[in-house]
């Protein structure tokens, strides 16, 4: 459950860390409200799973207050861009897995190359920020509108 994810998310920031991958910029994090610079308190990746999960929830309408609102459709299309970057990343994961399982040249064709892991991290960190800043500055503008 959830303290798995926590720790798998722990381990996709060490192996980009591992790989020197730059995190994609997240300078946008200044212009959080208090609370979520408590939550994102500077640039480093800090993947949480209650973004994920919210990715993966990919509901148009929040309720705050007894009162509904809409998420953008362009946080919704991160939603999805950041699934589908998670999804390639599993794939190429699934495939390292799966090295283990075969012998000879199957072996060497199937392996993922140190490229493809990295621009499988580099792929999913991208779309994470570009729905983290999206997602969570909605949900800033929501909780202001629904005082």
């Amino acid at each position: 459950g959830y303290n798995a994810c926590v720790k798998l998310l722990a381990n996709i920031d060490k192996a980009s860390r591992a790989l020197a991958l730059e995190a994609a910029p997240r300078e946008y994090r200044a212009n959080f409200s208090l609370n979520y610079q408590a939550l994102f308190p500077d640039s480093e990746r800090h993947l949480r799973v209650d973004v994920l999960e919210a990715s993966f929830d990919q509901q148009s309408e929040i309720w705050v207050n007894g009162e509904q609102f809409e998420m953008s459709l362009e946080a919704r299309d991160g939603a999805r861009v950041l699934q589908e970057a998670w999804s390639d990343l599993g794939a190429v994961l699934v495939r390292w897995q799966a090295i283990g399982a075969t012998s000879g040249k199957e072996e060497s064709a199937s392996k993922p190359s140190k490229a493809e892991v990295a621009g499988a991290l580099f792929t999913l960190d991208k779309a994470w920020a570009h729905f983290e800043f999206k997602y969570i500055t909605e949900l800033i503008d929501i909780e202001e509108r629904a005082r």
